[in-house]
């Protein structure tokens, strides 16, 4: 957690505001993750926790495919929320059971998992973001609209674009978290704390030894 320095008091005409100083490398990133839920207050006045919050966005296979990653992205632009982390990734197997890991009884899991490694649409790839801000949760899935693409209202994301398949999968073109514990779940399973530019959760430092890993050549 960023040091704290000494209290900085700032007057604006005729009201006092107080400053909680920062370190100038942890600042903007501890106003961001804001751990004791404190922002700039009048004097006198009482510092509440804020909403803010993390929410997994997935834009899959079906979307990537059809072009769609600019529409999707303006429309979740309207959320005023803010991409603090985002990367194109191929989905493994492993990945992708962990992530749907609530859904393995369901006689479509497998398809499900074929269809977010994108083996039915020939995009072996989705664009895994973290969106923040307040009540991002609520925000997200609002303009995403309903799981079912059918019971989904036509303004929404997957009102717009998503269907259903014959064998009964949905095909929806975003994923997005359904609560807080899943959006803690799916961040920490899909994105290393360094990837995040705020911290969102707690972190912790650990040596690793006889790691192998690829890098530039």
């Amino acid at each position: 957690m960023p040091r704290r320095a000494d209290r900085l008091d700032l007057s604006f005409k005729d009201e006092k505001v107080y400053l909680l100083g920062l370190d100038p490398n942890g600042f903007k990133r501890a106003r961001r993750g804001n751990p004791d839920g404190i922002s700039i207050a009048k004097s006198g006045t009482e510092r509440k926790p804020n909403m803010e919050q993390q929410t997994l966005v997935i834009i899959k296979p079906d979307g990537l495919k059809k072009s769609l990653t600019g529409n999707i992205l303006t429309r979740l632009s309207e959320t005023k929320l803010e991409i603090v982390a985002a990367k194109i990734i191929r989905v493994s197997r492993d990945l992708a059971v962990e992530h749907y890991k609530h859904m393995e009884d369901k006689p479509f899991f497998e398809e499900l998992i074929k269809y977010i490694q994108g083996e039915l649409h020939e995009r072996r790839k989705v664009m895994a973001m973290v969106y923040w801000g307040d009540d991002a949760i609520n925000r997200v899935r609002k303009l995403a609209g309903s799981t079912n693409p059918e019971e989904a209202d036509p303004t929404t994301i997957r009102g717009s674009y998503g269907r259903i398949t014959t064998k009964g999968l949905y095909e929806n073109v975003i994923h997005t978290s359904s609560n807080e514990p899943e959006a803690e779940r799916e961040t920490k399973l899909w994105f290393e704390p360094d990837e995040v530019i705020v911290d969102p959760y707690p972190t912790k430092f650990v040596t690793l030894t006889n790691i192998t890993k690829r890098v530039w050549a």
